[in-house]
């Protein structure tokens, strides 16, 4: 056993009944909030209530304001159904977006020219009365169809059909290439030219609501209808069968309200609840797992799901999309309330995966059901356990008072504290022990045990026994001593030496463990590495390095030439001996395990099922779980400027984009890969024709700028990757360039003679004039140069620098921030406090005495902060009635005081109104600091700054307003998780402790 032990509180061991083990998948997951949802001047209008790629990948929501695209970097509010909300989004196969609401429905071919959009209800507006709201899109080889209550509305070809039902429809549902729908009176149907008509069997849900159906992957039908008591019972049928009541398929645990399920993975379906979460079901209709919305940072009610082309499942709530990654191959099992401390051993046993913690045994047996319980191996009348293993399908304990095997009701030699248990090599009926003051041998006899040989005249309790060979047995002791034993007759262990040793790093003593790998012994520290035996001292080493392993927490031996770790900056990672026999670190399908908490301890089973005993609970890997490939996903060109002048028309035409010379560029483009797009990277060049130019370094940014373009036959072109590092194909645009007239040669022919002409009636007095000339058209340029730069930085009401300006500044000075902190002393005033300012009640300013009246409350709270500028401070207005206020050069223990200060300056003002009425405004500060860190100032924006005062402000408003709150730091730096992609946006997920409120 890989432990340092010490003595534990006495507690009996009582026999239990099963505890059912609730198990949890563990899916990467990603979710998108309303503040990251950036629309450039407005947020998103939620509720969401539709969800879809378009097959190029780009994602496509809709909201109570109208349509929003995401390519993986940028949302983009898309201006095409005049503010009125989205209830249905359907993306045909030739890719045309289908959008509808209430009472109307819109087909967009290019989301690029919104004004082409063709709207169906302006087209034939009797079919659209009374119509209702639409809801389902599904689609087959001949047409697609989008249904209301009232009416289904269809497009085959170029053929728009409308069709009526005698009372209402019910939901339409997706096939494997066909659409069905239940039509309330009479059951399921089948759309087809003559509009909806009953399949086989399909009368059978005529008093059923059709809540959910879906189908599988070998055709395979399940339906979800809710009974009149509001239960759900389960329907499973076969192309061509009647649909077949499933016998007690109520599906127990699931919501009385659910919305149409989507397959995620062969034989298991998603089902959003509109008032909680998304089950996973089974194709018996029995929930298998949850995605539960508290997991994951949202409100509950999962609005409509969608699996993308790269196998991920995103889910719509009410305000926030989340994309998941399902299925997963890791599973958590939750503790009994009961199982508490430490856990300090897993292995396997013959009735389950069984983990030790000092005071009982747990094992955790899968029934017959498919369900995982967790069993009491603890023992009536068995004392305190020290010790538990599972040798030869046998298992045993180790307590005060003697040694306990299989189901034996009594201890073997009881006055015998009993620390340690190992096998002997080749030798199955005898057992190494580890006890007080020495160690012995044991061998069974019959029905019970007897000593070999033993020592206790040691001066130490072994509590580790691993034999390298027949001759060497290696001791581990509670004091940090490692003891190898030269054995000359194994069965006479009283002759054999002892040698110690002991390792010790910066003059602290460490504490080994010991593992054994076929014939070589490995010794390990936990939070530092692997040692080798060198003339008789551990020294570190050569063959498993600390640059491959980092910190240990801890190590399982998978065979000869594999090793699984856990360290403190990774879950968990494969090394693998490589030709010259040094262990390497090695990909593999543990990089993905993430989430799980602090690994405590590790296990491979026989089975090639990996264990994991975390603060959360009991974790189970299999490497075998196949997840689904996902497609390869293409770089796409989406916006391209010219002098800054948007150019729709070329991505999407294979036209060049014509521009005149000397023009300025700008090109953004995304990858649409999701599973982690903040590290998909881009290379790009710009050419000449016929030349091959060097690419663009690799980089995160989607943007690339060119100035003063020479004139001719240009190509920009551009490479992706994903997060994984798989290609994500090219994409390019053909650029031409033309020379200005008067540079062609024609013209050039022309102002020859002109010039000579000139020449001769006064080419002085024709220079002076050209050049005057050109003086004042400079300096009329220069003059509105000016004034249009004055405008785009600054608020026009107030005159404070605005939202544009501070991503200037952002980008000019927070790099320098960056050296200073790096480089200062704890007590210098380096930092920067980011204040968050938003007015209270401002709404009701405006509403009782008008928009004159908020302008003046506006123009006198700018007018404060800037009085109460010092050291360089800054004060921008980011719209609305919210200001920033930035401490530059402040200590960030001021930030209280600072905020405190605004919001004690900002009460003291009186704003006389021309009707006599005294207006005296409070404000609501929410402050941080950045760097959040010193140490790493780079490790988090100052937009993510201030997120974190976003957050305070709101806690400042839910407190009563007319007060300041601040967040800062209450972990290290390196307590973070940072060991996924996405553990910015999970951080508050996995630190819930983060920040401390000041």
């Amino acid at each position: 056993m890989r432990i340092k032990h010490a003595l534990i509180t006495l507690l009996l061991a009582l026999v239990a009944l099963p505890v059912i083990a609730e198990e949890r998948g563990i899916y990467p997951t990603r979710t998108f909030d309303l503040r990251l949802m950036n629309l450039g001047d407005r947020f998103a209008e939620p509720p969401f209530r539709a969800l879809a790629q378009s097959p190029n990948g780009l994602i496509y929501l809709g909201d109570d304001a109208g349509l929003i695209e995401f390519d993986g970097q940028d949302w983009r509010r898309v201006p095409v159904t005049q503010n009125r909300p989205i209830t249905v989004i359907g993306v045909t196969r030739d890719g045309r977006l289908v959008l509808g609401g209430s009472e109307y429905l819109i087909v967009l071919s290019d989301p690029n020219r919104p004004q082409e959009a063709l709207n169906l209800s302006t087209r034939f507006p009797t079919e659209f009365d009374g119509a209702g709201e639409f809801w389902e899109f599904a689609e087959d080889d001949e047409r697609w169809c989008v249904r209301s209550m009232a009416v289904l509305v269809c497009q085959a070809g170029a053929q728009f059909e409308f069709f009526r039902p005698q009372r209402s429809y019910g939901r339409l549902f997706q096939g494997q290439n066909q659409i069905l729908l239940q039509v309330d009176g009479q059951g399921l149907a089948r759309v087809g030219a003559r509009g909806p008509e009953l399949i086989k069997g399909g009368a059978g849900f005529l008093d059923a609501p059709i809540m959910s159906l879906s189908q599988d992957i070998d055709g395979e039908y399940l339906a979800l209808t809710r009974n009149s008591d509001r239960a759900t019972t389960t329907w499973r049928w076969r192309e061509g069968e009647p649909p077949s009541r499933q016998t007690g398929g109520l599906a127990s645990g699931l919501s009385d309200s659910v919305g149409i399920g989507v397959l995620v993975y062969p034989g298991r379906f998603a089902v959003p609840e509109d008032n909680g979460g998304v089950a996973i079901l089974g194709k018996q209709g029995q929930v298998l797992d949850r995605i539960d919305p508290s997991d994951l940072g949202v409100g509950s009610g999962a609005q409509v799901v969608m699996v993308d082309q790269e196998g991920a499942l995103w889910i719509a709530w009410p305000t926030a999309i989340s994309r998941v990654e399902y299925p997963s191959r890791m599973s958590l099992f939750m503790f009994p309330s009961s199982f508490y401390g430490g856990v300090l051993n897993v292995t396997r046993t013959e009735p389950g995966i069984s983990v030790f913690n000092g005071n009982e045994v747990l094992s955790l047996v899968e029934d017959r059901d498919g369900r995982w319980r967790f069993q009491d191996r603890s023992r009536p009348g068995m004392t305190e356990i020290l010790a538990h293993a599972s040798i030869n399908g046998t298992e045993y304990f180790g307590t005060t008072q003697g040694f306990w095997w299989g189901d034996a009701d009594q201890a073997f030699s009881p006055e015998t504290l009993v620390f340690a248990i190992a096998p002997v090599l080749d030798r199955p009926d005898e057992l190494w022990l580890g006890i007080r003051r020495g160690f012995g041998k044991i061998r069974r006899i019959g029905g019970g045990w007897q000593w070999i040989s033993r020592r206790t005249d040691l001066p130490f309790d072994t509590v580790q026994l691993v034999q390298q060979d027949a001759n060497v047995l290696w001791l581990n002791t509670q004091t940090g001593r490692l003891v190898r034993v030269a054995m000359s007759d194994p069965d006479r262990i009283e002759l054999a030496t002892t040698d110690e040793l002991r390792v010790a790093k910066d003059g602290q003593e460490l504490f080994p463990s010991i593992e054994k790998a076929g014939d070589r012994i490995i010794f390990w520290v936990g939070g530092h590495g692997v040692y080798d035996v060198l003339d008789s001292k551990l020294v570190p080493s050569q063959t498993i390095p600390f640059s491959e392993t980092g910190a240990l927490r801890d190590i399982e031996i998978v065979d000869d030439n594999q090793i699984l770790i856990s360290a403190k900056d990774r879950d968990l990672a494969l090394v693998k001996r490589d030709a010259g026999g040094v262990f390497r670190y090695s990909p593999s399908v543990f990089d993905q395990v993430a989430g799980v908490g602090r690994v405590r301890r590790l296990f491979a089973d026989v089975s090639g099922i990996f264990w994991m005993v975390t603060e959360s609970g009991l974790v189970r890997i299999d490497p075998t779980t196949e997840s689904l490939t996902p497609a390869p996903q293409v770089v796409q060109i989406r916006h391209i400027q010219v002098n800054g002048e948007p150019k729709t028309n070329v991505l999407d035409e294979q036209e060049p984009l014509i521009a005149p010379e000397g023009s300025n560029l700008r090109l953004e483009f995304a990858l649409p890969s999701y599973r982690a797009p903040d590290l998909n990277r881009f290379r790009s060049r710009i050419q000449q024709i016929g030349e091959v130019p060097e690419w663009s370094p690799w980089t995160n940014d989607g943007r690339r700028d060119f100035t003063n373009l020479p004139a001719g036959e240009l190509v920009f072109e551009v490479e992706a990757q994903d997060s994984a590092g798989n290609p994500g194909g090219k994409a390019s645009v053909a650029i031409l360039v033309v020379a200005p007239w008067y540079k062609r040669t024609v013209s050039i022919a022309g102002f020859i003679v002109l010039g000579a002409m000139l020449l001769l009636l006064g080419v002085q007095w024709r220079v002076r004039a050209l050049r005057a000339r050109s003086a004042e058209l400079e300096r009329l340029v220069a003059i509105k140069t000016e004034a249009l730069q004055i405008a785009a930085t600054t608020d026009p009401l107030t005159g404070l620098w605005n939202r544009h300006r501070f991503g200037q500044w952002m980008r000019d000075e927070v790099p320098k921030i960056n050296a200073q902190a790096g480089a200062a002393d704890d007590d210098e005033r380096v930092d920067l406090i980011a204040c968050v300012i938003d007015l209270d009640h401002f709404k009701r300013v405006n509403d009782q005495h008008g928009h004159a009246a908020g302008d003046a409350v506006l123009k006198a709270v700018a007018e404060r902060l800037l009085a109460l500028r010092e050291n360089g401070d800054l004060v921008f207005r980011f719209g609305g009635e919210e200001f920033v206020y930035l401490g530059v050069n402040r200590h960030r223990l001021e930030g209280k005081k600072l905020a405190e200060k605004i919001v004690h300056e900002i009460a003291q003002i009186n704003v006389e109104l021309d009707s006599g009425v005294l207006l005296d405004p409070t404000a609501s500060v929410g402050w941080s600091v950045y760097p959040i860190y010193r140490e790493k100032p780079e490790l988090f924006t100052l937009d993510f700054v201030l997120g974190v005062a976003d957050r305070a402000l709101y806690l400042a408003k839910q407190v009563g307003r007319n007060r300041a709150y601040g967040y800062v730091a209450n972990i290290s730096v390196d307590e973070l998780d940072r060991t996924q992609a996405d553990w910015r946006a999970q951080v508050f997920n996995r630190h819930t402790d983060f920040l401390k409120r000041v």
